[in-house]
């Protein structure tokens, strides 16, 4: 049984304190995942005003089993906006749970940040779509060349960025690895024509085993979608390529390609997630 003496003693102690404005509870335990191993992930929001011998009275050590992260009001707000340097950990927040609003303000912070801002999806897509494709193109490219380990780290890329294309149709964010099987379990994608085991045995073979038969039906996948969704034009940009990656014969080593992209590495190395974040 998870020992929460520490959890509890923190909320008892954070609710009694004004100077503290909230308690936010992420990570396992929130989003009903956790296990034995699991330990309490929580955001303490303490007051902008709050001194630092404030502070000081939460730390790790006084908590056993809480991973405690301290962060005063304003902190809190401008923490993971999007397009910020953390921006990577907004799935964090998908699943956060409200313990403690003082201010009646947190759990719209935490909703906002927990999902794929409205005005950003499109953009977001379609970049994602397009380094879909870049790696898909680099991994058919790895299996014409024999390199085995190029085509699986190129196919796992491909599943992720497929993975935040599929998502960010539907206004969500990707989950984080972990949370992924859950998520998709409790909450299908609904614009997939295939079922969430489905998929999740798709995506295992392409990752395990390198299957590029099972990568060639994601690419089919999520291009079909691409034009229902309005993204033509970003597979339109990949011209005669498109079709010679849909067509590929991973049994053939030696396949014309019309090579519109660099030779080595297909098209130019896209934008970290940071940066496609802030289009």
């Amino acid at each position: 049984m998870q020992d929460d003496s520490g959890f509890r003693a923190l909320l008892e102690q954070a609710t009694a304190d004004p100077s503290v404005e909230g308690l936010v509870l992420t990570g396992s335990m929130a989003a009903g995942t956790g296990t034995p191993w699991s330990d309490f992930d929580v955001r303490l929001i303490v007051r902008d005003d709050a001194r630092e011998e404030i502070i000081q009275r939460y730390t790790e050590t006084t908590f056993p089993l809480v991973d405690l992260g301290v962060l005063t009001l304003s902190e809190f707000a401008a923490y993971a906006a999007w397009g910020s340097p953390e921006a990577w950990d907004r799935p964090t927040f998908a699943h956060a749970r409200v313990l403690f609003d003082r201010p009646g303000t947190i759990q719209s912070l935490v909703t906002e940040k927990g999902r794929l801002p409205a005005e950003q999806q499109a953009a977001f897509a379609a970049a994602m779509l397009d380094a879909f494709v870049n790696s898909i193109y680099r991994a058919l490219k790895c299996q014409r060349k024999g390199n085995a380990l190029c085509v699986r780290l190129e196919a796992a890329e491909a599943v992720s960025y497929a993975l935040h294309v599929l998502f960010a149709w539907e206004g969500r964010l990707k989950p984080y690895p972990v949370w992924l099987e859950h998520e998709l379990q409790r909450a299908p994608l609904s614009t997939l024509p295939l079922t969430s085991d489905e998929l999740l045995s798709w995506l295992t073979r392409i990752v395990e085993d390198g299957d590029i038969a099972a990568l060639q039906r994601l690419f089919t996948l999520v291009l079909d979608l691409a034009d229902q969704h309005g993204h033509g034009d970003v597979i339109a940009s990949w011209g005669g390529d498109i079709a010679w990656m849909g067509g590929f014969n991973p049994e053939l080593r030696q396949q014309e390609t019309v090579d519109t992209r660099d030779a080595g590495c297909g098209m130019s190395q896209p934008a970290s997630l940071a940066e496609q974040a802030g289009r």
